[in-house]
Order: C-alpha cells, then structure tokens, then sequence
C-alpha cells in the first residue's frame, strides 16, 4: 500500500522539484539583471550647449562627458554658433549646462553656477595677412586695434566686450572661416580670435597668407557652467572635473 502511495506520489514530487529549479534559477537571473535595468531607470541625460566652433576640441568634450558619467549622468553635448548658444542657455528651458565660458560671461549667465575648475584657457590672439607682418606682429594690447577694421565672433564676449569698449571698427561672423575669408578679401584688416579655434582653420593651405601676433591680446581661464536647476550636483561634478582636469595642464603650465 506504502509502496502505491509513493508511486502516485512521485510524478508530484517531481514536478515540485522542478518548479524549485526553475524558480531558484529565475531568481539568480533576476537579481542579475536588476543592478543593470535599476542604472537604466536612474541615468538622466543632461544637454550641454557649446560653440559649433568649440566642437573640435575632443579631448575636452570626452573629460566633460566623463565627469558626468563618474557621477550617473550622461551628457550630451549640443553643439551650435557661439552667439546662439549663449541665448539658447539664457532663454532655452532644455539647457542643463554651457560647456565652457570665461568668467566674464557669469554677468550674464544669472541661472548658473561656475564650476570652479578651469577646463581650459581662451588666448586671444590678432591675425592679418602676410604682407602686413611688421605693421601688425607686436599688436599685443585691445587699444592697438583702434586704428583697424576687425573681423571676431559672434557670441565670444571677451572679443566683442573688448572691442566695443576701445571704439574698434568691427564686425562678427558666425564661424572663423568666415572671418578669414574677409581678411583674405581686405574687407578687413585684421581677425581676433582664440588661438586654438584659429589653429583649426590655418592649418588649411588657402590661408598660408595669414599670420598671427607675437603677444596675445588677452588669456583668461574657461569655466563649465551647470544651470542652477541641478545645483545639488555641483559639489560632485566640482570634485570629478577636478579630478579630470589637473590644473596645469587645464591653464596650459606645462
């Protein structure tokens, strides 16, 4: 009788064993899976807006988007003209952030908070045509430049607050081709613009006629702005860009 009942026991038996199987290994898969779809479900992604002409300096942007990432962000970098980016973080509700900008720009940027960690330096630099060398090489003050017709960018406050300020004679553009272009044409006599944007656009054999100053006109510290929205991470991406960033190398003291 014993020896029946276990015979018509052992198919539930079984049955019961294997259901364990599959629900203990279920579990193991879940709790595999789970670390991954709860990162998937916490990441945000922030959009930093950044000059179209900034656009190129990878190194730069790749240590930006990893102090994000050290911290459980990703960011996205937007990149656009340099004036239209400025009024897209001062107006736009999408911007989390500018990529960088001096100092200066923070009396306009009133919803953000520099990071105060330099990522970089703006040297400003004058550029003219070859046969112009030995009038132009020693330029190396924003009062020498009032005697010329000046081509800048748009959306670059160090150059457009400068020049306005010393009653220089000049004009914007929206990427630096544009003002090479003119220089190469004589509507102007002269570019001011940041060294390693120029660099990107000289290297270019049309413009082997065009020369930069000895001196610069100006050199003055890049700053990552983080809209005042997201204020709670500024203590962590502070300490990560600072990480990412050593300063020497940030303010080019090698």
């Amino acid at each position: 009788m014993l020896a029946r009942i276990y015979f018509l026991l052992l198919p539930v038996l079984a049955a019961m064993l294997f259901f364990s199987i599959l629900s203990l290994a279920s579990e193991k898969v879940f709790a595999k899976k789970l670390p991954v779809e709860q990162a998937v479900k916490h990441t945000k992604t922030l959009y930093l807006s950044a000059p179209a002409e900034a656009s190129g300096f990878t190194e730069t942007m790749q240590l930006i988007m990893q102090a994000y990432e050290d911290i459980g962000y990703r960011a996205e970098i937007v990149p656009m003209p340099a004036k239209r980016a400025m009024h897209e973080a001062l107006h736009g509700d999408w911007v989390d952030a500018a990529v960088g900008r001096v100092e200066l720009a923070g009396e306009l940027l009133n919803n953000y908070i520099r990071i105060p960690v330099p990522i970089g330096v703006a040297e400003i630099f004058v550029y003219f045509r070859e046969d112009a060398f030995d009038e132009l090489a020693d330029i190396s003050s924003w009062s020498g430049l009032s005697r010329y017709k000046v081509a800048s960018l748009r959306g670059f406050i160090i150059s457009s607050q400068n020049l306005a300020k010393h009653r220089v004679d000049f004009q914007q553009v929206t990427y630096a081709r544009q003002a090479f272009e003119m220089l190469l044409r004589k509507h102007v006599d002269l570019v001011v613009l940041p060294r390693r944007m120029a660099d990107r656009v000289l290297n270019q054999d049309e413009f082997k006629q065009v020369k930069g100053s000895t001196n610069s006109l100006d050199k003055q510290p890049v700053y990552h702005y983080l809209h005042q929205k997201h204020k709670a991470l500024v203590p962590a991406l502070t300490l990560s860009l600072s990480r990412l960033f050593p300063q020497d190398e940030a303010l080019g003291n090698h």
